[in-house]
């Protein structure tokens, strides 16, 4: 009997121990088998129209609750037939999370959607397309930028010395006016003459012996002799005293005024001097600029051959040139040295000029006051001669209009001003162009001011963004910023071409490596529409919007544009879709300018005809665009672009995942109500199963103590609990 219960209570421990495995086992299917079945309930409209998964609206305990049932029952079948397993469903609970609006799993989604439906061969479709005139591109990026920057140095600097001209041109006008009190318009005639009217220094010199005499005279007669001169001597002393204090003023004028020259011009100089040394290092370091990489690398790119002509090599030699011409636009050290000694001369020589008229004034005063006679003739005419030769001197280098330095130095700026009128000229038609353009954009956006019935819409859009933000942890409905197109030619150059570097970094990254980003724009582009441009025919031809437009600025014909830029209204996101659209074609096209118009020589000038030639191509770029649906890359690359190909292609400058992640989901929620903070992907369940112990209930709870059993025994069942998950 002893051997018997030993062999019994052995067997028995085993065939309990072995139904515990067995349980174990079962329940750990039953809960991920659950777990599917759980997560089989997805949201079927979310998976239609955007491929994406996430649970729906059923009651989640009660599927795993009904699966459960369903298994357990299959598994006792019926009647009274013997069964190894007994096992009874004790407690189940299903938890969710990981939902559907939060960036990282929404990402996740879209790799998993895109990576078998992305056209992987696009990424060599853009760069194909764009290969051929990366060259010349790179050039003319670097061109454009280089000239658009020395033009605004090269403005400051012909300001300033235009001002320095003027200062010696006015000083020279406050001179000429001392010129007039010393011998008058008709030249130094220092005759003697009877005393008369006295208009200039000269007058008071020529009639002064008649003076003398005259004077003379009367002080010879009695006293009671009647004085014949009297009012003669006294009017000629009344008047000499008057004009000599009137020139005196006008030569202490004239020395302030050149005095202030001197003082102020040092620091012009100084400052002419800087904006040149900037010009020296702008182009100094054009060659290095960091974009260049990203040119190359396209251009360089081992992609297959796409039959499409290259721009010919000669158009980036030329542009090239163009650049380097840009020393001409630099002034040698000699210039602003001899410049400065000019005006330093000037102040020098009118100071002469002041000291002269002193003198005069020192010996009309002497002759009036203490009768010299005779000898105060030759002392007064001998003072006027020296106060016309010394301005006479001073005259024919800095008379305003004849002086010879004035007329030299004015000649010498000219000529490094060769094209400066016909530059302003072109200037001034581009900024006529840019009205044009800038026109066609605003229309666009006041589109808003039209579709007021729409704005409930896009008010609603907003609410779900700035959710999905706050939900996100982000900070939420800050204000898009919107693609203006600059009054200035220069700087719209600059900013297109600006543009054109992103795009091509973008490109040159995508052959680094596939980036995330790729699919997620490829996701926009697959998953929502964008605009019909021909709907803009009517705007663009009469430049106000028809009904049917009006009719068609709902949020659901422009979520691509939507995605792109972020504007809570009708028209904010297409104006800045075509900003954008501008933007492209004015670098493409101001490139095709600087070919065309390379032979104009002046860099400067070659700049402002190929800006005005860039934005008159642009804008007819835009009006093919909306009336044929798809325009020519390049005069260069005849290739056509869509309106949907453009949009692709803006995708890879904006490269704000969160905000852009936010206005997809945005979309989502409003297309199909389904709010994605509140779509989990991922459950977590628990299965807890027991079965009745045949044998030994102690001994297999002692067998729990020292941890051999992975559960619990309470009284003569034993529980199993088991956890799984599943995620989309």
């Amino acid at each position: 009997m002893m051997i018997f219960a030993s062999i019994f209570t052995f067997m028995a421990v085993f065939i309990d121990y072995a139904r515990i495995a067995a349980v174990q086992m079962h329940t750990e299917q039953l809960a991920k088998a659950s777990m599917r079945s759980v997560m089989s309930a997805f949201d079927p409209e979310l998976h239609e129209k955007y491929g994406l998964f996430a649970f729906g609206e059923s009651d989640g305990n009660e599927l795993m609750a009904s699966l459960l049932r369903d298994s357990l029952h299959m598994q006792s079948g019926r009647g009274a037939a013997f069964h190894l397993l007994d096992t009874r469903l004790d407690t189940q609970s299903v938890a969710f999370s990981r939902e559907l609006g939060q960036y990282a799993i929404f990402e996740r989604q879209i790799l998993e959607e895109m990576k078998y439906k992305a056209p992987i061969d696009f990424t060599l479709e853009v760069v194909n397309r764009f290969k051929p005139m990366s060259a010349a591109m790179k050039e003319a990026s670097n061109t454009t930028d280089l000239l658009a920057r020395l033009g605004k140095l090269f403005d400051k600097r012909e300001a300033l010395i235009d001002e320095i001209v003027n200062e010696m041109k006015e000083a020279g006008k406050k001179a000429r006016q001392v010129a007039g009190y010393i011998a008058g318009s008709g030249g130094l005639d220092l005759s003697d003459r009877t005393i008369g009217s006295i208009s200039t220094a000269a007058d008071i010199a020529a009639q002064y012996a008649d003076y003398a005499y005259k004077r003379s005279y009367d002080a010879n007669l009695d006293e009671d002799e009647p004085k014949r001169y009297v009012w003669e001597t006294a009017l000629y002393e009344y008047e000499a005293s008057q004009l000599t204090g009137q020139m005196t003023r006008a030569a202490g004028q004239a020395e302030n005024r050149h005095r202030q020259m001197a003082d102020k011009l040092p620091a012009k100089f100084d400052r002419i001097r800087e904006l040149n040394d900037e010009m020296k290092q702008v182009i100094a370091a054009a060659d290095s600029n960091p974009n260049n990489a990203k040119y190359e690398k396209v251009e360089d790119s081992d992609t297959p051959p796409a039959g499409i002509p290259a721009v010919p090599a000669d158009i980036s030699e030329t542009v090239k040139r163009i650049r380097s011409s840009a020393e001409e636009l630099i002034l040698p050290d000699s210039f602003f040295d001899e410049f400065r000694s000019e005006t330093e001369r000037q102040s020098a020589l009118f100071a002469s000029v002041a000291t002269a008229v002193d003198r005069f004034q020192s010996h009309a005063a002497d002759a009036l006051s203490d009768f010299i006679g005779n000898a105060g003739a030759g002392s007064l005419k001998q003072s006027v001669r020296e106060m016309k030769k010394e301005f006479d001197k001073y005259a024919s280098d800095y008379d305003p209009d004849s002086g010879r330095t004035i007329v030299a130095r004015t000649a010498e700026i000219e000529r490094h001003r060769s094209s400066e009128r016909e530059r302003k000229n072109l200037e001034n038609k581009g900024k006529q162009q840019l009205k044009q353009a800038k026109n066609l954009i605003d229309n666009i956006a006041k589109l808003k001011d039209r579709a007021k019935a729409q704005m409930e819409n896009y008010n609603r859009l907003e609410q779900y963004y700035d959710a999905n933000r706050a939900f996100n942890e982000q900070s939420g409905g800050e204000e898009a910023k919107q693609v203006g197109v600059s009054q200035d030619p220069g700087d719209a150059g600059k900013e297109s071409m600006s543009m054109m570097d992103g795009l091509f970094g973008g490109m040159s990254d995508m052959l680094a490596e596939l980036r995330d980003e790729f699919y997620r724009n490829e996701y926009a582009v697959h998953q929502f529409r964008s605009f019909d441009p021909a709907k803009l025919k009517h705007l663009f031809a009469s430049s106000q919007p028809d009904d049917a437009l009006i009719n068609t600025l709902g949020v659901n014909n422009q979520e691509l544009e939507y995605i792109l830029y972020g504007f809570h209204n009708p028209g904010g996101n297409l104006a800045a879709a075509y900003g954008e659209i501008f933007g492209m074609r004015l670098a493409i096209r101001t490139m095709e300018g600087l070919a065309e118009n390379a032979r104009m020589g002046h860099p400067l000038l070659v700049l402002a005809a190929a800006l005005l030639y860039g934005i008159e191509h642009a804008i007819a770029d835009l009006l093919e665009l909306v009336n044929k649906g798809s325009l020519t890359l390049s005069k260069y690359v005849p290739i056509k672009l869509t309106y949907k190909d453009h949009m692709r292609m803006f995708l890879m400058l904006h490269t704000d995942n969160g905000k852009m992640m936010s206005r997809m989901l945005a979309l989502i929620q409003f297309n199909t109500g389904a709010n994605p903070a509140e779509k989990p992907t991922y459950v977590r369940g628990e299965v807890r199963t027991s079965i009745r112990l045949w044998f030994m209930p102690g001994m297999m709870r002692m067998l729990g103590y020292v941890g051999l059993l992975h559960g619990e025994v309470e009284n003569n069942r034993y529980y199993a609990t088991k956890k799984a998950a599943f995620s989309y």
